[in-house]
């Protein structure tokens, strides 16, 4: 009977989850699960998206507010000639 016990512990471990507490989970081959999504798909593409918010977002946004800057700078607040009282009024 042990033997029986532990080729059932293994076969849930490895092929098929017969008392997975998640139902929306996939029961089948749940270490396959583990290691390709978890660990392969993810840590592979988590870093990636890293590089690219680290290499072209950021210095994009820091461009654009860069170019927002000098041109309030250069010329001045928006709408400042709409509410400035120089207008002979």
């Amino acid at each position: 009977m042990p033997v029986v016990t532990l080729l059932l512990h293994i076969s849930m471990g490895v092929i098929y989850d017969l008392d997975s507490p998640d139902p929306d989970r996939n029961p089948i081959c749940v270490v396959a699960e583990a290691l390709i999504w978890n660990i392969v798909i993810q840590g592979f593409l988590q870093p990636l998206a890293a590089i690219f918010v680290g290499l072209v977002v950021c210095p994009l946004i820091s461009v654009a507010i860069l170019a927002g800057m000098y041109k309030i700078i250069r010329y001045g607040p928006p709408f400042a000639k709409l509410f400035s009282s120089t207008n002979g009024g």
